[in-house]
This record gives C-alpha cells, sequence and structure tokens, in this order.
C-alpha cells in the first residue's frame, strides 16, 4: 500500500471518529481499538498468505483454511450463546458449505489447485456462511421469544417440538438467506468482467 492510500485510509476513519464524537456516540474508541486491530491483524495474514502463497504445500492451506472456519466459528456461536451444541453445528455447515462449494469449483475446473485461488474464494465462502449463520441465529432466538406462548399451547395440545418450532425456523432460514438472495437479484451487467481486451 502506498503512503498515499494509507493516508485516504487514516482520513476516512479520522472522518468517522470526528462524526461519532460530534454526534456523542462515543464510538472514538471503538473505532480507534478496532481500526489498529485490524491493521495488525491484516499485516500478520499478509505475511502468513505470502509465506503460504510460496510454499503451496497443502498442509499450509488445509492450515489457513482450519483457522478461517475456527475464527467464523467462533464469531457465528457469539450469537446462539447458550443454545446446545451451537458451536459444533456451525462448524459443521461451515465445513459443509467450504467443503462442497470448493469440491464442485476444484473438480470442474473452474479454478485450479493453487493456494492463491483455493484461499481467497475460500474466505469469500466460510465468511458469507459465518454471516449467514450469525443471522440465523440472531433471528432463531427472537422468533421463540416472541412466539414462546403459540409454542408452548402447540406442546400443551399434543404437538411434537419439531411442530412447535417449525415456524420459527421457517423464518429464521429466510431471514438468514434474504440478503444473500436480494444480492443475486441485483447482480447486472456492470459486475460482469470485461472481455473486450
Amino acid at each position: 500500500m502506498s503512503p498515499l492510500s494509507l493516508s485516504l485510509t487514516l482520513a476516512f476513519v479520522l472522518v468517522t471518529m470526528l462524526l461519532s464524537y460530534r454526534h456523542h456516540l462515543r464510538l472514538e474508541k471503538d473505532i480507534f481499538i478496532g481500526t489498529v486491530r485490524t491493521a495488525v491483524q491484516l499485516i500478520a495474514v499478509g505475511y502468513l498468505l505470502h509465506f503460504i502463497f510460496l510454499e503451496g504445500s497443502w498442509w499450509g492451506i488445509g492450515g489457513m483454511l482450519l483457522v478461517m472456519i475456527t475464527v467464523a466459528t467462533l464469531n457465528a456461536a457469539k450469537k446462539g450463546k447458550g443454545i446446545p451444541g451451537v458451536k459444533r453445528r456451525i462448524a459443521l455447515a461451515i465445513s459443509a458449505a467450504e467443503g462442497v462449494a470448493m469440491l464442485l469449483m476444484l473438480g470442474l475446473h473452474i479454478i485450479p489447485p493453487e493456494s492463491r485461488y483455493i484461499i481467497p474464494i475460500s474466505g469469500m465462502i466460510i465468511g458469507n456462511s459465518m454471516v449467514v449463520s450469525g443471522l440465523y441465529l440472531n433471528r432463531m432466538r427472537a422468533e421463540a421469544k416472541a412466539r414462546e406462548e403459540e409454542m408452548k399451547v402447540i406442546l400443551a395440545l399434543g404437538g411434537t417440538s419439531r411442530k412447535a418450532y417449525e415456524r420459527t425456523l421457517q423464518n429464521s432460514v429466510k431471514a438468514a438467506m434474504m440478503p444473500s438472495i436480494d444480492g443475486m437479484k441485483t447482480v447486472d451487467w456492470s459486475n460482469c468482467p470485461d472481455d473486450t481486451e
């Protein structure tokens, strides 16, 4: 990154901090700490990726993917605190999404089996899976709380726990998937790569 790019980036951070101060949001400290942490993490990850890209070993790629899945799992699991087995289930869901997507991309020769392609694309897949998992858990907790009495009535009338939770699960899945579906709806020609050169 050039000094000019770095200066522009820091300028945006400074503007955000000034807006926070002006509107009494008291987010200046969090923004500053977040900026420093992000910078340190990106530098560390940059050096690590540089080493993995040069090495090109499957052990390095696998290790990096494991770290990415672990971090994504722990982050998403915070939204489902108190739910039994939530970390294990999220880890399985994210791993399954990553595994299926990578098998298809590598198996159909969409991308070559090289670390410089596998790791960045895996980052997008794992990151999106983490966001969807977090949205699902957030909505599920809110729905369960809002429908608590309804679920109790269904169970009291002899309904199964699956029947009691059915609408909660349906609404949670819809809420988690809508951002991705909306994103697909808005893809247009401006997102297509230019093949005219």
